[in-house]
């Protein structure tokens, strides 16, 4: 049979399940569904749907759901369907039917104490008592919300076993009494387990002290029974830089979680294995990625990997509408030093000239400026002082 362009291993060892709105996608780059019924979601690794994404794939046929990575192949480009098939043998594809993935993306809340100014009332509750849930999920939500927490975490007790690694998204975790009903689950241990289980989660480190200790209390807890630990600390500027784009964000407070956070759970010394500084890269801070890395090796955390995300939605500081103005910032960034992470520079440069072939979108541009002036007035910040070296944004204006 020949599969060899379609077979993929994310439907047979990934999920991502958003418990809070009963939605769920079978890769990182599939859209999100919407689970119809309760019964659906109590195997919901095996929906229909799910199993017949498998089966196509496996069968040689490329599914609509898969579109991303047909379109970036049949570009040349590389797919996450190719990064992770080299790891994936085809006749592991042959079961169309599979007990549980090996890796499960969770998202039980929207929880949070930030309302970052890239993100949306998905991601932060702060966000949603001020805008509201958008209508897309709103209108297709078949659910109750948070029906799904129980049903979930009731499968997840009898099927731990299978799964290899837990993906915790936020919201923020620290401050979601569902983080740590899945610690529990890692601190089991029981005998039938084989080999270790991973917890990876994201966190802003800007938790009330409670939280804190019990936070590094707790993943303290799931290191001494053997089990990894990989933490991604978001960290999107330095100073005011991240004071501007986390609203809500005290600097001083958050160095000091940060710093408590990584003395703690140094990867020299501690159990943990690696730490990463998770970058939510969009125009505001594409040319400060520099300074990130120059504050981690001042304060002793210099081989902590950055990593960035770069942001699409919510679209006001989504790169592309820059266009060919990102020629600047290119230009800027060539001249940064990024010590040891130079790998990360040429990554960064690349994603910002994928976009310079694009004419500048001059009403959003417009849009964005209305839109950080009065932010500045709401918190008392000022853009154009604190992102000095982001004249270029407005040049076309």
């Amino acid at each position: 049979m020949d599969n060899a362009s379609t077979i993929c291993a994310y439907p047979w060892t990934w999920f991502s399940f958003n418990v809070d709105y009963g939605m769920w996608r079978t890769c990182p780059r599939s859209p999100y569904k919407f689970f119809q019924t309760e019964d659906e979601a109590k195997d919901f690794f095996n929906t229909k749907e799910n199993k017949s994404i498998r089966r196509s794939l496996y069968n040689g046929i490329k599914h609509d759901n898969c579109v991303d990575c047909w379109t970036a192949e049949d570009k040349g480009g590389m797919s996450y369907r190719k990064t992770l098939k080299k790891n994936f043998a085809v006749d592991n594809a042959q079961d169309i039917t599979v007990k549980a993935p090996k890796t499960i993306e969770l998202k039980f809340s929207n929880l949070c104490n930030l309302k970052c100014v890239f993100c949306a009332s998905v991601c932060s509750s702060l966000w949603e008592h001020e805008t509201g849930i958008p209508p897309q999920i709103t209108d297709n939500q078949k659910l109750k919300r948070g029906a799904m927490s129980e049903i979930f975490l009731d499968w997840l007790k009898e099927n731990f076993k299978h799964v290899d690694s837990i993906m915790f998204l936020g919201g923020e975790p620290a401050l979601q009494p569902e983080f740590y009903q899945i610690v529990d689950l890692f601190l089991q241990n029981t005998p039938d387990w084989v080999g270790q289980k991973e917890l990876t989660f994201s966190t802003n480190t800007f938790y009330p002290e409670p939280y804190r200790k019990k936070f590094e209390t707790a993943l303290q807890k799931v290191l001494d029974v053997g089990h990894t630990v990989f933490p991604r600390i978001s960290l999107d500027g330095v100073g005011d830089k991240q004071s501007y784009q986390r609203t809500g964000l005290k600097w001083d407070k958050f160095e000091y979680n940060m710093l408590s956070f990584l003395e703690k759970f140094n990867p020299d010394t501690s159990g943990i294995k690696k730490i990463r500084a998770n970058i939510a890269l969009n125009v505001l801070n594409l040319v400060y990625c520099d300074e990130i890395v120059h504050y981690l090796d001042s304060v002793g955390y210099g081989n902590i990997q950055p990593h960035y995300n770069y942001i699409v939605k919510p679209e006001l500081f989504y790169m592309r509408h820059w266009g060919s103005l990102l020629n600047n910032a290119v230009e800027i960034i060539k001249q940064q030093d990024f010590l040891k992470h130079s790998e990360y520079k040429e990554h960064i440069i690349k994603m910002a000239t994928s976009f310079t072939n694009l004419e500048p979108n001059i009403d959003h541009i417009r849009k964005t400026r209305e839109w950080l002036n009065n932010y500045d007035s709401k918190t008392g910040f000022n853009f154009d002082t604190i992102f000095d070296r982001n004249r270029y944004m407005f040049d076309a204006l």
